[in-house]
C-alpha cells in the first residue's frame, strides 16, 4: 500500500483533515492561524504540526523546511465565518 500525504491550509476544525485521515492519508503539515480552530486541531490531531500563517508555506516549501505533500487541501474562502469578515 502506498502511503499518500496531504497538507492543509485554513483547516478550520479539521473536517477535510478528518476525511483524508479516514481515507488512509497521512497529514504532512497544517496551516491554521485562528486560535480556536488551532486548539481543536491540536486536540484532534496532536501529531500534526500547525505552522500558523499559510503565507509562510511557499517559503518553507522552497527552503525544504516542510515536504511537498501528494495532495494539497484547503477550506478557503472562509470569510463569512472568520474574524476577517
Amino acid at each position: 500500500m502506498i502511503n499518500l500525504t496531504f497538507g492543509t491550509v485554513c483547516d478550520g476544525i479539521g473536517c477535510g483533515h478528518l476525511a483524508f485521515d479516514m481515507a488512509g492519508f497521512e497529514c504532512a503539515w497544517s496551516f491554521e492561524i485562528e486560535p480556536f480552530p488551532s486548539a481543536v486541531l491540536a486536540y484532534r490531531f496532536p501529531e500534526v504540526k500547525n505552522h500558523g500563517d499559510m503565507n509562510k508555506a511557499k517559503g518553507m516549501l522552497e527552503r525544504g523546511e516542510i515536504a511537498a505533500p501528494d495532495v494539497f487541501i484547503g477550506g478557503t474562502p472562509c470569510q463569512a465565518f472568520s474574524i476577517a469578515g
